[in-house]
């Protein structure tokens, strides 16, 4: 891949890699706080690519939270508190979205986020979205 990206916790003890072919400005994160709590709380501003890789390097301290949809887990530092990325486990696979302010060397254009509405969606159809649009999880898979 082109470009790799690293990301961490604040402390440092959750590390990982993200693997695209895409630099960084095209990207354009989506950002969901108006429609989620979880998201507003958190600074839910997310990218993913479905044909890079998410590369775990260290998450001793990782500390899962299920979403408010109930389909993937958040992945926090248990020291910091730092959200990280969310995984979505279906079928012995995984797809990650990383959340944007976690990645050390990655510079967004926050002015240029879009905003989705996934309410209502049936449960089928948001599982295929996520594997469709997501960033596989390559290596050991995270708990």
């Amino acid at each position: 891949m082109k470009n790799t990206f690293s990301g961490s916790c604040h402390c440092g003890a959750m590390e990982f890699l993200f693997h695209t072919d895409k630099n960084a400005s095209d990207f354009i994160p989506r950002c969901d706080e108006k429609l989620c709590s979880f998201c507003y709380k958190n600074d839910g501003t997310w990218i993913s690519d479905s044909n890079g890789r998410l590369e775990i390097v260290k998450n001793d301290t990782v500390e899962t939270h299920i979403s408010p949809s109930k389909m993937w887990k958040a992945h926090f530092c248990k020291k910091c508190g730092t959200l990280c990325y969310g995984i979505l486990e279906d079928k012995g696979e995984q797809f990650a979205v990383l959340r944007v302010r976690a990645l050390d060397d990655f510079t967004a254009d926050f002015s240029q986020t879009r905003e989705t509405d996934f309410e209502g969606e049936p449960w089928d159809d948001a599982i295929a979205r996520r594997r469709k649009n997501w960033t596989p999880v390559v290596g050991c898979l995270v708990k």
